[in-house]
């Protein structure tokens, strides 16, 4: 999916954003949806926009999906940042 960034026209700023619904942090469909948003995010383009924000938001993308099926799985793992270090 790709998104393309440019000033909203006049009619469109009055418009509502359409946030997923939101569940609690030991619901998997809270990360999944996390995930989605992070999603979105990494497939922006734009003259102003770094490689490197689009590649993290990417990256949390895939944590959070992988988050989710953790607890959709109910396998317990560190609250840690660094894996490597379990």
């Amino acid at each position: 999916m790709r998104i393309v960034l440019s000033l909203p026209q006049p009619y469109e700023r009055a418009k509502k954003s359409t946030m997923p619904e939101r569940y609690p942090p030991e619901d998997p469909r809270e990360w999944l949806n996390r995930a989605q948003s992070n999603l979105v995010l990494a497939g922006m383009q734009g003259d102003r926009i770094y490689l490197e924000d689009l590649c993290f938001n990417a990256q949390q993308a895939a944590e959070k999906a992988i988050k989710a099926l953790l607890i959709q799985r109910q396998v317990e793992f560190p609250y840690v940042h660094d894996m490597l270090s379990c």
